[in-house]
């Protein structure tokens, strides 16, 4: 059975899977936080938030 680093392509021994990690974090801390509309165009992740009302804040 594969491990998920071979079945996405993950270089699991250069430190890639750490770099992922922290975009993914930045990505959803702007999505909390984000009163504007954002688009996110990174390494290895994008993402269009045109709406701010789905932010995590409206579900408390």
């Amino acid at each position: 059975m594969p491990t998920d680093y071979s079945m996405f392509d993950v270089d699991g021994t250069n430190g890639q899977h750490r770099e992922m990690t922290e975009e993914s974090i930045d990505i959803i801390l702007k999505l909390w936080a984000s009163e504007e509309p954002f688009q996110h165009k990174g390494k290895f992740w994008n993402v269009n938030h045109p709406d701010p009302e789905l932010s995590l804040k409206h579900f408390y």
